[in-house]
Formats: C-alpha cells, sequence, structure tokens
C-alpha cells in the first residue's frame, strides 16, 4: 500500500474493556481504508495484587486517555487522515495534548520516512452540547493518597539514580516495569538480587499489525513511548494511592536530534509539564508527574551512578535489552550509541580499565564504533536517533577521560 492510500484512511478509536474474571485490559483500533478494514487489539495485564475499579470515574477517565496513548503504535502504521473518537471525547486541553504528543512524538518517523507532518490528523473537540459526549463528566478525585511514588524501570543509570534520588528525599519508591510482547528475565533477576519492589505489567502489541507492518508496508519508526509509559504509571499510582509518578528524565532530553525532531521528545520539560496539567486538572489536584533528576545532567547521572557501586554490575543503558527480536541477553551489545555514549559518561569517574570490564572490551578503541562517535561527539550531519548526551557533555567526557582531569566537568554537575 502506497503512503497516499493509507493516508486517507480514517483511524477508529474503539476504547477499551476488561476481559472476564482476569486483570487484562483490551484496547481496540480500526483503520478503514478505501478497500479494507483493519482491526487491531493490544492489550495489558496487572498483576492479580492491583485492583482497578473501572466504576471509578477517574480509572475510567485514565483508560480513555491511556487507549489515546496507545494507539499511536498502531496510527503511526497509517498516519490517517481521519479520527474518530468512539470511546472518549476530548474537551479543548485534552486535544491540545494530544495533538502535541502524536505530532511532536511522531516528529522522528515522519523525518526518517520523508513524509511531512502536515499528515499528522487533528483530533476533534467534542462540543458538551453533543448527544453522547463525556466531557462534562467530573472525573477529578479528591481520596486521600500516599506520600509514595510509582518510578519506571528501565535498567538504565536513570533508573537508579532516580531510586537514589527519591529516597533522599524520603519518598518510599515502587518501581512498574513495562514488558513489551516478552518478558525480561534479566531486568527480573536484576531487582529481585537488589531486592526492589515492582509491579510488572505485561503489554501484548497485536502480532496481526506487526505482520501487517511487514506484509502491506505500513509505515514504522519510532514512538514517543515515555508518554505511554507515563499514562500506565498514572494509572497504577492512582488505583494504588500514591501520590507521585516518576520517570527517570534528565536535562539532555531537551536537546534536539536534528532540527525540530527530538528522539526524546516525550522526556523533555514540554511533555512532563503538559501532562501534569492533564493530571491536576482532570485525574486528582495533588497527584504529581515528574522527573527526580530532571535538572541533572547526564554526565551529573554517571557520577552519581558511581557513587552507587552496588548498581554498577547491574545496570545497561542498552536499548536491545527491549528489541522485541532478541532473545541474547546480553547487558551490552558493545555497537550501539547508548553502549558506547555510556561508556564515554562512565570513564572520568571510574577510569578506563573498570569501565571496560563492565563493557567486556575497550569501546573507545573500537574501530568500528567510530562512525557513531562522530554522531555523539558533533562531526556527523546529526545526533543518533537514541537517548544519549548532550554533544557538549560527550566531548568534555572524552576531554576529561584522555586529561585524566575531571575538574573539566565541574560545570555540568552544578548548572
Amino acid at each position: 500500500m502506497n503512503y497516499e492510500e493509507l493516508h486517507q484512511s480514517t483511524f477508529h478509536f474503539k476504547g477499551w474493556e476488561k476481559e472476564k474474571n482476569s486483570n487484562v485490559f483490551a484496547f481496540s483500533y480500526a483503520v478503514q481504508t478505501e478497500k479494507q478494514l483493519f482491526t487491531y487489539t493490544e492489550t495489558l495485564e496487572f498483576p492479580a495484587e492491583i485492583t482497578i475499579d473501572v466504576n471509578d470515574t477517574t480509572t475510567a477517565y485514565i483508560l480513555d486517555q491511556l487507549t489515546i496513548g496507545l494507539g499511536i503504535s498502531y496510527y503511526k502504521g497509517f498516519l490517517s487522515k481521519n479520527i474518530d473518537l468512539h470511546h472518549a471525547p476530548l474537551s479543548n486541553d485534552e486535544v491540545a495534548y494530544w495533538n502535541t504528543v502524536y505530532t511532536k512524538g511522531l516528529g522522528e518517523l515522519l523525518l526518517r520516512n520523508k513524509l511531512d507532518k502536515s499528515l499528522i490528523a487533528t483530533f476533534p473537540v467534542t462540543e458538551s452540547s453533543d448527544k453522547d459526549a463525556k466531557v462534562n463528566t467530573p472525573t477529578l478525585s479528591t481520596k486521600k493518597l500516599k506520600e509514595e511514588s510509582m518510578l519506571g524501570f528501565g535498567g538504565g543509570k536513570d533508573t537508579y539514580v532516580s531510586f537514589e534520588e527519591l529516597k533522599k528525599s524520603e519518598t518510599p519508591a515502587t518501581f512498574f516495569l513495562i514488558e513489551t510482547n516478552k518478558t525480561y528475565n534479566a531486568l527480573r533477576k536484576d531487582i529481585q538480587e537488589l531486592n526492589l519492589q515492582c509491579v510488572f505489567v505485561k503489554r501484548t502489541i497485536d502480532p496481526k499489525f506487526i505482520g501487517d507492518i511487514k506484509m502491506l508496508s505500513l509505515i514504522n519508526g519510532h514512538i514517543p513511548i515515555s508518554a505511554i509509559y507515563s499514562w500506565i504509571g498514572i494509572l497504577i499510582a492512582y488505583t494504588t494511592d500514591r501520590k507521585y509518578v516518576s520517570l527517570g528524565n534528565e536535562s539532555s532530553a531537551e536537546e534536539g536530534t536534528t532540527g525540530e525532531v527530538n528522539h526524546q521528545w516525550s522526556k523533555t520539560t514540554e511533555h512532563e509539564n503538559i501532562l501534569s496539567e492533564m493530571v491536576h486538572e482532570h485525574i486528582h489536584p495533588e497527584m504529581n508527574f515528574f522527573s527526580p533528576i530532571r535538572k541533572f545532567s547526564s554526565i551529573k547521572v554517571a557520577k552519581t551512578l558511581c557513587e552507587y557501586p552496588q548498581y554498577l554490575d547491574y545496570f545497561t543503558s542498552c536499548s536491545k535489552q527491549f528489541n522485541q527480536q532478541n532473545t541474547n541477553e546480553k547487558r551490552w551489545c558493545n555497537e550501539c550509541a547508548k553502549c558506547l555514549g555510556t561508556f564515554i559518561l562512565l570513564a572520568p569517574w571510574i577510569g578506563v580499565q573498570k569501565t571496560t570490564e563492565i563493557y567486556g572490551e575497550n569501546l573507545l578503541k573500537k574501530e568500528s564504533l567510530r562512525p557513531i562517535l562522530d554522531e555523539l561527539t558533533g562531526k556527523a550531519l546529526t545526533k543518533p536517533f537514541e537517548c544519549v548526551a548532550t554533544i557538549d557533555e560527550t566531548n568534555a567526557c572524552l576531554e576529561a577521560t584522555n586529561k585524566n582531569d575531571t575538574s573539566i566537568l565541574e560545570k555540568y554537575i552544578h548548572e
């Protein structure tokens, strides 16, 4: 199917339902093209100890919004011209939020597929006079919340530093881990050995969609995955009466990848702020969505991690851990931008030798990584499309390592 045929379609958000006698929630979508109807269903399975009350209006509201968040995984395949909201009519502020998430969150996909941002559909505002509108239904809860946090678990340096920062503020934190289409055995083992509390959520993307991407040449690429994780975290936090929802997002996320496109957009202050407004206006006025390391540079995160040596044998910042096709559970692939970028960040603080022991080889001497090094240091046209440090931080760390002088990095620690 060509782009124009895909774009002329209508994308239907059909809604969500809880499967009987289980803690599985199904989120349904349909895409109507001129010639064919495509239907997809994604599921989230929560542990039995999480009781999600679907009759609570605030819970239902979160699930309505989560339907739109999860839907971006399927919408991206078609970039449909039209959107039909069957399940959850939207108010002006909700429309503004989702238009921003879809437009900026799909920026990288558009760029890499050489498509114009005008292809992204605009979400419709539901007028309060509409017959079936739910926009005037009160959803804001006032129930009492505990001074505790749900913290996203990714297994990287941001995860553990955020955890320690919350401990400093005397905020008890329980992790939540989203396992997409497979069990993350290596991360589960780490969580168990470190004696961490964690809620595991099994996310299953519809295999029909994965097959259609290949067979029908649907549009494929990066989505704002942190936005999806944020809404899942909000659902768990609200259900378990916790006041805070946290993700480990640092200041380096603010630097764009190229032009107006930012691979890390859903980790930026902009997304944090507009999502916080949604939470305060529609979910609970006292619930807070934030990052404990928002003001930390990547250099400060790396330095802080090295102050907790108990995590050095456990953390991993390699994205291949989460690749659905990856069956190798090695902590580091030693081939990607995140592996090399993290090696560079650690080396000034614990030395090249110790960093080499963590990775199993010295990535600074690996000739095959030279093109990636050029991207990380600004010698190439673009930064890697990965969650990596800023160009200035990378160059400063390389200089500090070469000169064996961490004083070069002081400004990144105290900014």
